[in-house]
């Protein structure tokens, strides 16, 4: 079956159906004047939540840039009902600060924002206007010029002196700093001083309520993704949070401007009149919410310590800089900074890997304007994603723009003209245009003093960290984007600070929640009490309010718990999730209630204690298409027809009896394989053993059961492994059995029904030529089929569609499964030198004499350890991880939870084969064949079905009933292959390297190809060697 490159989950499970809708709506809106417009592109949306989708499992800067690389640097995406225009280059940058500033240069006001600026008051987001001209006036000229800044030089040197007495005394004590809450304590204190005079009584409280402010406009809340509907502010609480944030904030403010205005009062004006009403501007602007100073300082100087730590060069070059300048000194001043040419190019470095709003401060379209060529509607909100372009490998040559490299900016270097002051495009860490930051010079000086007084006067280690490149750089989310760790790195005092030591209790904690908040926290206050409400009404309609249901994670409107599996595949998201919400969860995947078993006692009570319950199987519309409605063995339903198939499956079609009748077929078909190999070797040639794997195992199979390959058996093998992507259960048609539409235009049932007509057309001609022939060596099974059709005499009457269902049952379990395990085998041991050693040596001496490998000698038990390696092979890489889904055919309980009728049923055999409670004796997650050997803890454990720990084959009534029919096709191919050649990976120095991804499909099979070099070592009987 041909890979599937790209995981298909929400994606392409819903993209049929909903893009669909989308466009239907889209064309009604541009029916209604928007016709001409030619919209940016972006990716497919779903109703209610828009884009957000693609915002799961990433930062959002860090997701906008995966889509702008597929949709273009002008991107538009709806958050929630907020229309988003991203832009992701300095050219569509350039257009948006530039060419259309005055077309850009206003802010939306979000519910939130509105709150905390008192309805766009403040200079940052006032509404672009003669108001906001007002403001931005008395910023530059009087608040923040460089005078302005110059003036408040003793503040920060009293500051950073203070901070330095605190590092040095623990430095003294030998102990380690958590280096966020003292920059941000420095930062906060510098500022507020500058600003209010000196500290106000209030501080800590103003600060706290400041952080959690900025954490709540950050964007993704119900309130501002849905700033329509009142519901969603009142249900979430944020908005609440928010003016409470607001009130407190201002209560505080409001009493230290009365004691200014009693000091100015006092003061009789003078001198310090000046002064004293500056500071009132001051506060009247921080009052309105224009302070974000300590945010962004705090975090350029924690990104720029941990980029030092983490590049033990730079930081060396940085070191050595600082104190040559300062050394006679003894201390860093202000005023000598500018000398500290290489601290410089650390700083404007570190604000291109981090800039302080990755996503700069929204902006929003007062008309309607053109960029790149595409049309943004007036009203919609434009976020510059800076972080993107600033590691973007088109505007950074000379290595990788992920590496942290302050020389890119140095002299000869392409970057080297660059900065940041907003007319570099490439670079805009703070903006550029007309709403461009105002308090770079503020901000910047805030940083430039600590960092290199830090470093001029300690040595700094990361307390049991050998190799300081493993330093976590991860993102925390929020408006501005800190560091997540806590920087906790040691100080070696080299300089001594001048002045008394200082008591370390002056550390101030401002670090705000952790943990990231997208979709899920942004959406999980309105839509979970929404959903809590409907499953309540609905168990009361039902009588079935006394259940007790299993846990799992929260679900959306529409598709239910899909959004957790985006970005993995269906086993690993599950298992992910099963740690969170135990071994017995309940998922909705579209409208499908889904229950997943992740432990070896879950599955004991599904297979075994229930098993009757859970006998049956889900018919989904795909499966239905391809089965004749479940006329086949592995989908009928549970059911005397069902009992009735199986019982011809054990007692005639896949008996040991007949399995061992076919054994010539199989050597047949190794030998050939053998000469091809052969022939690959002789000539220094590379072998894509996966496609070999699947054609040996592909006619083995099919020569069993049609006899020699005929006619159009291509045509019919290919549109198998159509039917069988198909089957994997995450279409439209699956996910949503209730939507005719849905099935519809998904276009999957059509498919599948085409898959099935092509393969019985085939299958027709193959059986009128079994009827046809007088007589052979043998019965395949297709004879014994027919056989049994013409003799009748069954409950239900085997008719030509049953036959051909069962044959493509056949075909398809033997082919796929017994091929991935094959693939995975070989994988194993490459990547696994030690284990490919024993079994080749084991399988050499064994079958020295004889020359070749048979199957007879397997059969009675040799080869040991080759059937440990298949056994390790099928625990670690179950041919089909979450088995085939069953269906619970009456309510029951499983582990004390409640199962209703109807639910389908997974059990994730995958997880449990790597679950470490059930395997001991090394990681679950190491290939170690030797765990099944005597003497060890899974000595007894075998695939049989008896063991719940390893079910590659599932277990109970609808364990797989061809295992030993599939076994035949693995272990002889695998013998012969290690008995006659040794193998190498090409291209592969390291095979601990060796790539073990996964590809999506109902069996999880290797996703590269197979790429082996063979080296003959034990001529291949009818293969003449030089």
């Amino acid at each position: 079956m041909a890979d599937l490159h790209t995981y298909l989950y929400l994606g392409l499970a819903l993209v049929s159906l909903l893009a669909v809708q989308l466009a239907r709506r889209r064309r009604s809106s541009a029916a209604h004047g928007s016709g001409a417009l030619r919209l940016p592109p972006g990716p497919w949306q779903l109703p209610i939540i828009g884009s957000l989708h693609h915002l799961v499992g990433k930062l959002p800067h860090q997701a906008m840039r995966d889509l702008a690389r597929r949709h273009g640097p002008v991107m538009m995406l709806r958050l929630g009902e907020v229309p988003t225009l991203v832009v992701s280059s300095p050219e569509a940058a350039r257009e948006v600060t530039k060419t259309h500033d005055t077309s850009f240069a206003s802010r939306p006001l979000s519910a939130t924002t509105r709150v905390f600026s008192n309805g766009g008051r403040d200079i940052v987001f006032a509404p672009y206007g003669d108001y906001w001209r007002q403001l931005r006036k008395i910023t530059v000229t009087e608040l923040l010029s460089a005078r302005r800044v110059a003036s408040f030089r003793a503040i920060r040197e009293e500051e950073v002196a203070a901070m330095l007495r605190a590092v040095a005394a623990s430095a003294a004590a030998g102990r380690a700093v958590e280096m966020r809450p003292l920059l941000s304590a420095l930062v906060s204190d510098s500022t507020v001083r500058a600003v209010m005079g000196d500290r106000f009584p209030h501080r800590d409280v103003f600060l706290r309520e400041l952080d959690r402010s900025i954490e709540l406009v950050a964007g993704f809340n119900p309130a501002d993704l849905w700033p329509s509907s009142l519901l969603a502010g009142c249900l979430t609480g944020t908005m609440r949070q928010a003016k409470k944030c607001w009130d407190t904030m201002s209560s505080v403010l409001e009493s230290t401007i009365q004691e200014h205005l009693q000091k100015n009062g006092s003061s009789g004006g003078g001198a310090g009149a000046t002064d004293e009403d500056l500071i009132d501007v001051l506060l009247r602007i921080q009052k309105e919410g224009g302070l974000q100073f300590p945010e962004t300082s705090a975090t350029t100087l924690g990104w720029a310590i941990a980029e030092l730590i983490r590049n033990p060069m730079a930081m060396k070059k940085a070191t050595a800089e600082v104190r040559q300048a300062f050394a006679a000194a003894g201390v860093v001043s202000e005023a000598a900074l500018s000398e500290l040419r290489y601290l410089h190019l650390v700083i404007k470095e570190t604000l291109r890997l981090h800039p302080p709003g990755p996503l700069l401060l929204p902006r929003e379209c007062r008309e309607q304007c053109k960029v790149l060529g595409y049309d943004v509607p007036r009203g919609t909100q434009v976020l510059v994603n800076v972080w993107a372009i600033g590691r973007d490998p088109r505007y950074w040559p000379g290595g990788s723009p992920e590496e942290f490299r302050p020389e890119r900016f140095g002299d000869g270097e392409p970057a080297a003209a660059l900065d940041f002051k907003g007319t570099d495009y490439e670079l805009l860490p703070f903006g550029a245009g007309r709403r461009m930051c105002p308090g770079l010079a503020f901000g910047l000086a805030n940083v430039e003093l600590p960092l290199a007084s830090l470093l001029f006067h300690f040595d700094w280690e990361v307390p049991g960290m050998a190799d300081p490149t493993k330093l976590d750089m991860t993102e925390a989310f929020g408006i501005g984007v800190r560091r997540k760790a806590d920087l906790i790195i040691r100080p070696i005092l080299r300089v001594p600070v001048p002045g008394p030591s200082a008591p370390a209790s002056c550390l101030r904690d401002t670090a705000m929640a952790d943990g990231y908040f997208y979709l899920g926290l942004a959406l999980v206050s309105l839509l979970v009490v929404l959903f809590a409400r409907r499953r309540r009404s609905a168990a009361a309609a039902h009588g079935d309010a006394g259940l007790r249901l299993p846990p799992g994670p929260w679900q959306l409107p529409v598709i239910g718990s899909l959004h957790h599996l985006a970005g993995k595949l269906p086993h690993r998201a599950m298992r992910d999730l099963a740690r969170r919400h135990g071994p017995v969860m309940m998922l909705r995947l579209g409208e499908v209630p889904t229950l997943v078993v992740s432990s070896r006692d879950a599955a004991r009570e599904v297979m075994r204690t229930h098993d009757a319950a859970f006998a049956s199987r889900p018919l989904s519309a795909s499966v239905r298409a391809a089965t004749k409605g479940g006329r086949d063995i592995a989908f009928a339903p549970y059911g005397d027809y069902w009992r009735q198939l199986r019982k011809i499956a054990v007692t005639e079609l896949l008996s040991a009896r007949r399995v061992l009748s076919f054994r010539p077929i199989r050597e047949e078909e190794v030998a050939a394989t053998l000469r091809a190999v052969a022939a690959a070797a002789a000539d220094g040639r590379t072998v894509e053993l996966r496609a070999a794997l699947c054609a040996l195992v592909a006619d083995s199979t099919v020569r069993a059961v049609v006899g020699e390959r005929c006619a159009g058996l291509d045509v019919f093998l290919r549109q198998l492994d159509r039917a069988i992507e198909l089957a994997a259960g995450l279409n439209v048609a699956d996910l949503w059995p209730s939507s005719r539409l849905a099935g519809r235009l998904s276009g999957a049932v059509r498919q599948a029904e085409r898959c099935r007509d092509t393969m019985f057309g085939v299958l027709d001609g193959i059986i009128q030529a079994h009827l046809e022939k007088t007589g052979g060596a043998g019965e395949d099974i297709l004879d014994v089929l027919l056989r049994i059709h013409k003799e009748g005499g069954l409950e239900f009457p085997l008719d030509m569609d049953a036959v051909k269902c069962v044959v493509v049952d056949v075909i398809s379990g033997g082919c796929e499964t017994s091929a991935t395990t094959l693939g995975w085998a070989f994988a194993e041991l490459i990547r696994n030198p030690a284990a490919m050693k024993k079994a080749t040596a084991e399988v050499r001496r064994d079958f020295e004499a004889a020359g070749a490998v048979s199957e007879s000698a397997l059969a009675v038990g040799e080869l040991p350890y080759l059937r440990l390696v298949v056994r390790e092979t099928l625990r670690l890489h179950p041919p089909l991880p979450l088995l085939l889904p069953r269906e619970c055919r009456e309510p029951c309980r499983v582990l004390g939870y409640d199962v209703p009728r109807g639910a389908q049923v997974l059990v994730n055999a995958w997880a449990i084969g790597r679950d470490e409670r059930y395997w001991p004796g090394g990681s679950p997650e190491e290939f170690r064949p030797e765990r099944f050997g005597d003497g060890e803890a899974a000595a007894a454990v075998d695939f049989k079905g008896a063991d719940f720990e390893l079910l590659p084959f599932g277990g109970g009534r609808r364990m797989c009933p061809g295992m030993a029919f599939g076994l035949a096709n693995v272990e002889l191919p695998l013998a012969s292959l290690l008995f006659h050649f040794d193998w190498e990976a090409s291209g592969v120095a390291d095979p601990t390297e060796f790539d073990m991804t996964e590809a999506f499909g109902i069996t999880a099979r290797r996703k590269a190809n197979l790429l082996l070099r063979p080296i003959l070592r034990v001529p291949v009987p009818g293969v003449y060697t030089y």
